[in-house]
């Protein structure tokens, strides 16, 4: 925010300064969605084994580059995808294939020009693969895409007159957010874990699966610090007896990222697109791999707001001059609530009938969706569910991995202090704690943290004085009001609604009324003595 004046200049060439300060804010140009049905055939190479049975999936949507060109977005993207499936061999009985499914899409973006910044996010909706023959697998999944078009704003709002003793003021205070930044940036987290002293070496990763838990971003001077952990495990063979290993991990999370401005009073809000990681297998100082090597990035979307308490000029007037008022509305918003809830689910699981039994746990991972968020009396209703994918070793020889998936509801109330017509909120979503626990062969129990964050806002509409312009007094309908009457205060009238209808100021009526405050109520009786000239 900054202060400047504007120079209001009268018929007769007088220059009176109006002084503003400068807001900013970040306005919405455009948004569009849409829903993508890819469907393709996938041979399997010839290194890799006759397929048996699919045991698990999973998917990644990347949008590589989104371009604006006229009032439409072109979106490029592909679905990067995984699939864990038993073989036909005796010796080695697990087998991966991986691949893409390129994309491309328009999209109308109303209001958006050439040059326009877009942050686009894709999720992946649903992933379904079967198998044509024991060489071909029939990939199937809907994505979703979603752009957005944002531009930082600026508003000038009026608040004060040079010279202001000619001018009655009227002020009114305000609450607003201001914007001190927003950008897009990329947390990239780069480190490596070595295999504990009880596990092989690795001979060849047959699956891994790296998702960011407990993700938190800290406001510092002028930086944001991003902390949480990397949740990251392997299936593997090991380089002797080429048997099937497992490996699971944490990776802490500790960064910062440059944030022109910002201070750790302000207020910060956070949402992650889409990731990209890799993960591979190193030597250690004796050659031997047993090292895990790991590189993963995700985007962020990153803004910054600070609460500002303005004095803003609502109206004016002059007891020497006709003052005739330009204004215009201005949008703001004032901050209701910042929130973060943490959801705890638990609840036991039995293995559905066909599935293996379970002897040992590989890994778990967990995604977070939600399906409603709805602004109800008290607050934000949030509905939704947590989605966990559990990948075990089985007792049986012939099928040595299994898959199992469990689904999780929950239902959180996000409290506001406040909630009227004009109440709008963003919500967010992160999975903060997961365990899986075995209770026998084939029941489990899971138990996670789900954190809720919700920023809700009031938005409203100011009367903001545009321009002024000075005109000389109707000095003839002024001498029509009688120079002193007796004055009945009406519903909803104020003290300053009084005195600028009858030509004296707030002070004068105060004095001449014995008032000790400048509040005023119907059934009132005042004295009120006109007033022309210099106040």
């Amino acid at each position: 925010m900054d202060l400047y004046g504007d120079d209001l200049r009268d018929d007769r060439g007088y220059t009176r300064e109006i002084q503003r300060e400068r807001t900013y804010s970040l306005v919405k140009k455009g948004s569009g969605f849409t829903q993508l049905a890819l469907d393709d055939d996938f041979i399997i190479p010839d290194n890799k084994m006759d397929a048996v049975k699919i045991i698990h999936t999973m998917g990644n949507v990347t949008l590589e580059d989104t371009v604006v060109s006229g009032e439409n977005a072109w979106i490029k993207g592909k679905l990067e995808f995984a699939v864990l499936y038993r073989g036909d061999r005796e010796d080695k009985k697990v087998e991966m294939l991986s691949g893409n499914l390129p994309f491309q899409e328009k999209m109308n973006l109303d209001g958006v020009e050439d040059g326009t910044r877009l942050l686009g996010k894709g999720k992946l909706e649903d992933l379904s693969v079967t198998l044509i023959n024991s060489r071909k697998m029939g990939i199937r999944a809907l994505v979703e895409v979603k752009v957005e078009a944002k531009a930082e704003g600026c508003q000038e709002i009026a608040t004060g007159v040079a010279e202001n003793g000619r001018y009655q003021e009227k002020r009114k205070e305000c609450e607003l957010l201001d914007l001190v930044g927003n950008k897009q940036d990329v947390i990239r987290v780069r480190g490596e874990l070595t295999l504990p002293s009880s596990k092989p070496n690795i001979y060849q990763i047959l699956w891994k699966c790296v998702q960011p838990i407990n993700l938190e971003g800290i406001l510092q001077e002028e930086a944001v610090r991003v902390t949480g952990e990397l949740r990251i495990g392997i299936l593997y063979l090991d380089r002797e007896k080429e048997q099937l290993q497992w490996y699971e991990s944490e990776l802490p999370i500790d960064t910062e990222l440059e944030m022109d401005g910002v201070t750790d009073g302000d207020i910060l809000w956070m949402s992650y697109g889409q990731s990209h990681q890799e993960l591979e297998a190193r030597s250690d100082y004796d050659g031997e791999d047993r090292i895990l090597g790991i590189e993963y990035s995700v985007c962020a979307d990153i803004t910054v707001w600070r609460e500002r308490r303005m004095n803003m000029v609502e109206d004016l007037y002059s007891l020497d001059k006709e003052l005739v008022l330009q204004k215009e509305p201005l949008a703001a918003s004032r901050l209701i609530v910042c929130n973060h809830v943490k959801v705890r689910l638990g609840e036991q699981f039995t293995l559905e009938n066909g599935k293996e039994k379970m002897m040992q746990l590989c890994q778990a991972h967990g995604n977070v969706t939600v399906d409603s968020a709805t602004l109800v009396e008290h607050g934000v209703q949030v509905e939704g569910v947590l989605q966990v994918e559990i990948l075990y070793i089985t007792p049986e020889d012939h099928f040595p991995v299994d898959h199992t998936r469990v689904i999780l509801p929950f239902s959180q109330l996000v409290e506001f202090p406040e909630v009227t017509d004009n109440t709008g909120f963003t919500v967010e979503t992160m999975l903060e704690q997961l365990s899986v626990n075995l209770l026998d062969y084939r029941e489990l129990e899971v138990k996670a943290t789900v954190g809720v964050k919700v920023l809700g806002v009031e938005h409203m509409t100011l009367e903001n004085i545009k321009e002024v312009k000075e005109q000389p007094l109707d000095m003839e309908a002024l001498s029509a009001q009688p120079g002193m009457i007796g004055y009945l205060v009406k519903e909803n009238e104020t003290l300053w609604d009084i005195a600028k209808r009858y030509h004296t100021t707030e002070s004068e009526l105060m004095e001449t009324n014995g008032l000790k405050s400048f509040n005023v109520v119907p059934g009132n009786k005042l004295l009120i003595v006109k007033r022309v000239g210099e106040c």
